[in-house]
Order: C-alpha cells, then structure tokens, then sequence
C-alpha cells in the first residue's frame, strides 16, 4: 500500500468519525443525505490523494519529464510485430504493462536497470511513468 493510499484512508476515516459525531442525533432522511455526501466526498479524496502515477503533463513545459533524464530517446517499433512497446511496473516482461507506446513517442531515461530503461514520457498529456525495454529505443541528446 503506497503513502498515498494510506494518507486518503486516514482522511476518510477521519471524515467518518467527524460525520457520525455531528449527524448521530438527526432523522434517518438527513442521516442518509449526510451518508450520501460522505460517499461523493471519500470517492473524490480517493481520486485525488490516491491517483495513480499518471499526471497531467504540462504543455510546453518539459521539466517533469528531463528532469533527471541521463538518456533521452525515440522509441523504435516500426519493425517489430505488434507496433507498439509496453510500459511495465518493474523491469522484466513478467510485470503487468501499465501503457503502450507507439513509433517514435519521445522517452526520458532516468534509471537503468540491465537492459530495461526507467522513462518518462508525454502521451496525449498524460505523464507515463514505468519501465521499458531499453533495445527499442534509439538514443539522441537530450534538449
């Protein structure tokens, strides 16, 4: 369980505890409007506290993504089968693959592992994080 995961449970139980206490005394229709709005509220802090590791990338601005960066490249799928390469969890073709990247999507190094490349990259806006093998990518200097 990540920090973050257990830093919204807290809240949520937090948020419990204070709603009970306040709302223990009031009608069953107030109490289950109460309960209701509790719902939405721990599903938002979920959401928010508790994302997964994928952000908003911001538009122009690379910092997140070089930062740290020892190697940058260009992934190269083209002749491969399937045109696409997985972004894994860990570093071994056992781990779950979290995304895809496709020809010529932009990587920014930051761990080596053997021969798998921990990367950042920008797709669509979305930040992906994760592990990738580090033979389809072909390297450039970092700009």
């Amino acid at each position: 369980m990540t920090d973050n995961w257990k830093l919204s449970a807290l809240i949520v139980a937090c948020m419990f505890v204070l709603i009970y206490l306040l709302f223990r005394d009031n009608t069953p229709i107030v109490q289950v409007g109460v309960f209701l709005v509790f719902v939405a509220a721990s599903l938002t802090v979920l959401i928010i506290v508790a994302a997964p590791e994928q952000s908003k990338a911001t538009t122009g601005d690379r910092g997140d993504l070089t930062r740290g960066a020892f190697i940058c490249g260009t992934v190269n799928v083209a002749r491969t089968q399937d045109k696409w390469l997985a972004v894994r969890h860990s570093h071994t073709t056992d781990s779950a693959m979290k995304e895809k990247l496709f020809d010529g999507q932009l990587v920014y190094a930051y761990d080596l592992d053997g021969n798998w490349l921990k990367v950042r990259a920008d797709k669509a806006g979305i930040l992906i994080d994760g592990w990738i093998y580090a033979a389809y990518v072909t390297q450039h200097p970092c700009s």
